[in-house]
């Protein structure tokens, strides 16, 4: 007689994407983060915040409620395949173990392309505009209330909504749906198109390809999605750390 968990198992398999649905999966959702924190970054230079607080409204507009919704859609259209897969839970140690490794080797990938990243900037992306440039907010010609209100954004936006959507779209849904015939190529695809998606620091990606790639890999091996959306979380809270000990140091 079958169990009612391989029942599951073999009802939630997923199908997986072509080439092409894949890659817009995955940069089409840049490119609407990257319009919503174009446009607002005005208004955040007129309200006299940093144009990170715009950064965080598009995580808040541009990526939540979007990425939620094609969710929501795939969950409506197979509604006997579980959209976000990796539910395993592995035990708290594991799980801590884990995210300690990927964010090590996260730090290490930032610190050691700096350099790649530096060059890039400065060489490959010159032209890029200068109010498009992601300000962290420390300088002494912001207000505190403005700091703090930005602060505040990068909270709800950066550190908790953003990431929290981003690993279950990005690990738990297109990951397990990479085009098949890439094989074990797939964790460096995955990883290249989620580097691409930030399109507002495309100097970067190079960086987060490296920093991504281990992500994926162990989210592979664990299929613990909480893992990576712990490692992502911790990771994104450094801007937000960096301003509030600016804050407080002011």
């Amino acid at each position: 007689m079958t169990s009612p968990t391989s029942v599951i198992e073999l009802d939630t398999r997923p199908a997986t994407h072509t080439p092409a649905q894949s890659i817009v999966l995955h940069l089409g959702r840049g490119i609407l983060a990257v319009g919503v924190y174009i446009a607002a970054v005005p208004i955040a230079r007129q309200s006299g915040m940093p144009t990170i607080a715009a950064l965080a409204v598009s995580g808040l507009l541009g990526v939540v409620p979007v990425q939620l919704a094609l969710l929501s859609r795939y969950r409506r259209q197979h509604p006997a395949e579980a959209v976000v897969q990796f539910r395993t839970r592995l035990p708290l140690p594991q799980v801590l173990g884990w995210v300690l490794l990927e964010v090590v080797l996260g730090t290490l990938a930032f610190l050691l392309t700096g350099p790649v990243a530096r060059w890039l900037r400065s060489e490959a992306f010159g032209w890029w505009p200068a109010w498009l440039i992601i300000d962290s907010g420390t300088e002494p010609n912001y207000s505190t209330g403005a700091l703090a209100a930005t602060a505040l954004l990068m909270l709800l936006g950066t550190v908790i909504a953003a990431p929290i959507v981003e690993e279950c779209y990005f690990r738990g849904y297109l990951l397990p749906r990479m085009p098949a015939q890439l094989g074990r190529g797939r964790p460096v695809a995955h990883a290249a198109l989620f580097a691409g998606y930030h399109l507002w620091t495309p100097w970067l990606t190079p960086t987060r390809l490296l920093a991504i790639l281990p992500l994926t890999v162990i989210a592979l091996r664990t299929r613990d999605i909480r893992i990576g959306i712990a490692t992502h979380v911790i990771l994104n809270s450094v801007d937000v750390g960096i301003l509030t000990l600016y804050l407080v140091s002011r």
